[in-house]
């Protein structure tokens, strides 16, 4: 799955916020700003873009509850999706007119990548750098308990 767009009509600090994710030979883009800039409030609005808002969210800054929304675009190969997130229970996601799509469509795209692989995969943050470190140097954590044993002899990386 590629990222293609993300557009915030209403979400934390954003309102009307778009970001084009332009293909490149390399396709990776950093997000980098100053202190309060919502740098966090975007990582957050991604994911919740992805995996829903939760029902006790602190992102209503400029916005109610009921008016919450963050969608974008994803593609993979020839097939993409636009869409939107709405704040709520059931039915939150929704075409780019409004009407309710089901959540498989999106999850088709996104495979095995649930809300815990993408924070740790692709929402990092200064806190989650940290706690990841922290991990490691303790032996803790997958690659943490990989290294420990390679350097005993034990499990091989892979």
């Amino acid at each position: 799955m590629r990222f293609d767009t993300i557009h915030i009509p209403a979400f934390g600090p954003f309102t009307d916020f778009s970001l084009d994710f332009e293909k490149t030979s390399h396709d990776i883009h950093l997000v980098y700003g100053a202190n309060e800039a919502g740098k966090s409030s975007l990582l957050r609005g991604i994911h919740q873009m992805f995996y829903g808002i939760p029902v006790q969210s602190n992102d209503n800054f400029l916005h109610d509850h009921k008016n919450l929304r963050v969608g974008g675009t994803v593609s993979k190969g020839a097939n993409n999706l636009s869409f939107l997130r709405k704040k709520g229970r059931n039915n939150t996601l929704l075409d780019p007119q409004g009407n309710t799509i089901d959540d498989a469509e999106l999850e088709s795209f996104l495979g095995s990548v649930n809300g815990e692989f993408f924070d740790s995969m692709f929402g990092l943050d200064t806190q989650s750098l940290r706690d990841g470190a922290d991990a490691l140097l303790s032996g803790e954590g997958d690659l943490g308990t990989q290294l420990f044993s390679a350097s005993l002899g034990g499990t091989p990386i892979e």
